[in-house]
């Protein structure tokens, strides 16, 4: 974690042992609430190795401790840390604080002080507007819960609606797989070397969000954030012939984001959309759209099976940082409504543009009172075919032409603007590009050559290509 947010959680921590000093002077703060903890054991296999050659198996343990206390009248708090342990990715070895918050309930607010997670959204597979979190990248699965966020909460409780008040304080970087990790970009990105714009004001964001139900069948909300982005942009360090990257840039953004669900009987239609300013490539918006249908008690079976379409619009097109610019999804999700919790999840990403194909999946049950196996894997069933340059000179020119390098330096800082200047190949670097041995040539081609992947319009999974997998997770709860 960033000094800054140590900081941020030394102070957390002094008044959490303030305010339980004063309700019990004598007492250990493990003496109050009640705790529950949640162990995890994690296996991973792929189908091929990595780019660089990772491990096509690894394993992982995670612990999850939770306190809850509160004084039996309208104050409370909640503590969860969490910690993992990965076999293969040291970055993915961390620690965070999931929550640390106390929460005082009022006739017609709320407060919340401390560290806690918000998820703002509606539709399945996308989440446009859930932008309070950092997200978890070493986590790497869908849906998993962001970095712990610093924060001053205040809820307003209206006969129309609910208002909802963030002061974001300590801004979190990103967290992105190591050298050895899996799930993560073919080049690494160096999270230690973040850049942020010379508008950014790191460690204090601010958000609002009104939501509120229309009659008996709708549900809106809408919100304005404004502070850096949670998606940094990855720009390519030049560093050709010795460690290639991507370093993380961060911007000072506004978001304006309007969600909205529809339900009727058996059919909920979702909404959500943003519109985004602020950032290098100009002013973007986007919507994610989608319909489900319930099938309820299939055969008599006592089991409900619902039917999920969306649809997902981005108006960066070929240039958004993601696969998920003009694409449908089709999903159903499972519930066998029984006793041990079965559930069962599957979806296919479609791109009408490059016909690709993704497909992925997740199921869980209990095993008895404690235990929970759970299952998620992903598959690329049809991906695009880059146009490949195989030559040095005409891939060199196709970077410089078309590749992930086309953020506007002037937007930088000068401390920014410095470092990347030391990263620019020099005249000696170029001479022995172009001319040097063949070793140093064929890894400067691949590099190249990956990123005329990742640059690519014909293709948004080939960065995939080689991270089909399955995911064993088996969780005790005691």
């Amino acid at each position: 974690m960033s000094a800054r947010f140590n900081t941020v959680f030394l102070c957390l921590v002094a008044t959490y042992a303030t305010l339980f000093s004063i309700t019990a002077t004598s007492k250990s703060i493990f003496e109050f609430g009640d705790w529950d903890h949640e162990m995890g054991f994690e296996w991973r296999t792929f189908k091929e190795k990595g780019f660089q050659d990772q491990s096509k198996n690894s394993l992982s343990i995670y612990y999850q401790p939770e306190l809850y206390w509160d004084n039996s009248d309208s104050d409370s708090f909640i503590l969860k840390p969490f910690i993992r342990w990965d076999q293969t990715d040291s970055n993915r070895s961390h620690f965070d604080l999931r929550d640390a918050y106390w929460t005082h309930v009022g006739s017609w607010w709320e407060t919340k002080i401390g560290v806690t997670s918000v998820y703002w959204g509606k539709t399945e597979f996308t989440q446009l507007v859930n932008i309070v979190n950092q997200k978890d990248l070493i986590e790497g699965v869908r849906g998993s819960p962001g970095l712990g966020q610093p924060m001053v909460n205040a809820t307003f409780l209206f006969d129309e609606g609910t208002l909802d008040i963030f002061l974001l304080a300590g801004f979190r970087e990103a967290t992105f797989a190591g050298e050895n990790g899996r799930l993560r970009t073919p080049l690494l990105v160096d999270g230690g070397k973040p850049q942020f714009d010379d508008q950014a004001v790191r460690g204090l964001d601010f958000a609002i969000r009104w939501e509120q139900s229309i009659g008996d069948y709708w549900e809106i909300a809408i919100n304005q954030y404004s502070g850096l982005s949670r998606d940094p942009t990855l720009v390519f360090n030049f560093d050709i012939l010795g460690d290639p990257a991507f370093l993380p840039y961060y911007e000072q953004i506004d978001q304006t984001g309007f969600e909205a669900e529809f339900i009727y009987e058996g059919v909920i239609w979702k909404f959500e959309g943003v519109a985004v300013s602020g950032q290098s490539g100009g002013a973007w918006k986007a919507f994610s759209t989608g319909l489900e249908y319930t099938f309820g008690d299939v055969f008599d079976s006592g089991q409900d099976i619902t039917a999920i379409f969306e649809y997902v619009n981005d108006s960066r097109a070929s240039i958004a940082p993601h696969f998920l610019e003009r694409d449908y999804t089709i999903g159903f999700r499972w519930m066998a409504n029984d006793e041990l919790d079965t559930t069962g999840l599957v979806g296919m990403l479609y791109d009408p543009d490059t016909h690709e194909k993704l497909v992925s999946m997740e199921a869980s049950r209990r095993l008895g009172p404690d235990w929970r196996l759970s299952l998620s894997a992903t598959v690329v069933l049809e991906k695009g075919e880059p146009i490949i340059d195989d030559n040095i000179t005409d891939a060199f020119n196709s970077l410089l032409a078309n590749g992930p390098l086309n953020l506007d330096l002037s937007d930088l800082s000068d401390e920014a603007k410095s470092a990347f200047a030391d990263l620019i190949l020099n005249p000696n670097d170029l001479i022995q590009l172009f001319t040097g041995g063949s070793e140093a040539q064929a890894r400067a081609l691949e590099t190249l050559q990956i990123l005329q992947i990742i640059a690519s319009g014909d293709t948004k999974l080939g960065v995939l290509d080689n991270d089909d997998f399955v995911q064993l997770e088996l969780i005790y709860y005691f």
